[in-house]
């Protein structure tokens, strides 16, 4: 029972990862409220620096507004689903620079945890 437990929140979870990548990529990624819905805990590591004025942790909406504006600009990040921590995750890039990994748990329109690494000293291993 356990096994098939942990099959099911792994297949979530990369189904999680793959909604939030496609949802990014679009032209407009308006998409992401309804990938992480109401819910969601954004826990943000940038290291030294703050994310316009916002602290570390946020909540529903505000934790999909602050992940769009440590992402940036839609056009210029590309999300990819990549293994984090052995688990399905995403990795941000722009100009094929990893700028942030995004850690998950949770399901489509119910993510629980977004812990987003975007801290360039922790980062130098995923270029």
């Amino acid at each position: 029972m356990k096994a098939a437990h942990r099959r099911r929140a792994r297949r979530e979870l990369a189904e999680l990862a793959a909604a939030l990548c496609e949802a990014g990529n679009a032209e407009c990624s308006s998409a992401i409220p309804e990938v992480l819905g109401q819910r969601v805990h954004l826990l943000v590591d940038c290291g030294p620096r703050v994310v316009d004025g916002t602290p570390g942790e946020s909540f529903g909406m505000r934790a999909v507004w602050t992940l769009h504006r440590l992402l940036g600009e839609c056009e210029s990040v590309r999300l990819d689903v990549c293994s984090v921590n052995g688990l399905p995750g995403v990795r941000a890039s722009r100009g094929g620079d990893v700028v942030a990994v995004i850690a998950l748990s949770g399901r489509v329109g119910d993510a629980r945890d977004v812990w987003v690494v975007a801290d360039p000293a922790k980062l130098g291993h995923w270029q």
